[in-house]
């Protein structure tokens, strides 16, 4: 064999073996070539920004009967414009009042804040923070319920259902979104939770999960909204004939002082969480 022939036969086996390492991925020269791992990145995940509305809740206990809570209070705030008047009869029916107050107070309201304080039962105002993200939902305790106290609920279409209580409390759960232009959404839904505990399927904003709760009495048909801008009230609690109807377990006390209970929501501020990275 002439030297050109083992030149070009060497040319040509070299190609076929660069030919087959192509198509077998160079395996062979590089075996961690063809390995697909799946490694985790040190760069963790950024989570959006989102809103949350501060609200401060008050609760103001009168005497039954405390001028201060009585008309010459209501007659000076707002109604509220997004309730329509549908719910507005069923509140009144149940025995709900409710109000709102510019982010200046009126006289009254001013007054009854000025007059309160922690340390008298028959006048005390207690405050709670709160911080709901957008969209999200807490729960307020308005006051415990004797056991054996027989719940009244007559729905709009039915009959009248009487529950008797046990290890009983009435909340109302706030649902609040940020609007537009600054204004906060507010969506109150009273609920009476009552019995033993249990886990029971419980809708969230995504989905549907298993929560610890007791059974409860949920008034739908109470359910009222409302918008407020940064520094207003809302203003809740009960009629003058409102005694043996249902907003008395929320807002009355058959304690000895026969205490009446007044609740006020403020928007405080509406915040923007910032960016963090996640876990």
């Amino acid at each position: 064999m002439t030297s050109s022939a083992r030149t070009w036969k060497s040319c040509f086996l070299l190609s076929v073996c660069l030919w087959v390492c192509s198509g077998a991925g160079c395996t062979l020269l590089f075996p961690e070539s063809n390995v697909q791992t799946k490694s985790k990145s040190i760069l963790k995940p950024i989570v959006s920004a989102r809103e949350a509305i501060a609200i401060e809740v008050y609760f103001v206990d009168r005497r039954i009967g405390d001028p201060l809570i009585g008309d010459t209070l209501w007659e000076s705030l707002q109604s509220v414009s997004s309730i329509d008047q549908k719910t507005r009869a069923k509140l009144d029916e149940d025995g709900f009042r409710v109000g709102l107050s510019a982010s200046r107070p009126p006289r009254p309201l001013q007054t009854l804040m000025s007059m309160s304080n922690g340390q008298d039962p028959t006048r005390r105002a207690v405050v709670q923070p709160y911080m709901i993200p957008s969209g999200q939902e807490a729960w307020l305790v308005s006051r415990g319920i004797d056991d054996g106290t027989e719940i009244v609920r007559r729905p709009l279409n039915g009959e009248p259902q009487t529950v008797t209580i046990s290890q009983g409390q009435a909340l109302f759960k706030v649902q609040a979104s940020s609007e537009e232009d600054g204004w906060a959404k507010l969506v109150i839904i009273p609920e009476i939770q009552h019995g033993q505990s249990s886990l029971k399927p419980t809708a969230t904003a995504s989905q549907w999960t298993l929560r610890d709760r007791k059974q409860a009495i949920t008034l739908f048909e109470d359910r009222l909204s409302a918008e407020l801008n940064v520094g207003e009230f809302l203003v809740i609690g009960m009629t003058k004939d409102g005694e043996g109807k249902l907003a008395s377990h929320f807002f009355q006390s058959d304690q000895t002082n026969g205490l009446q209970r007044l609740m006020m929501i403020r928007v405080v501020d509406i915040r923007t969480i910032e960016p963090e990275l996640a876990d």
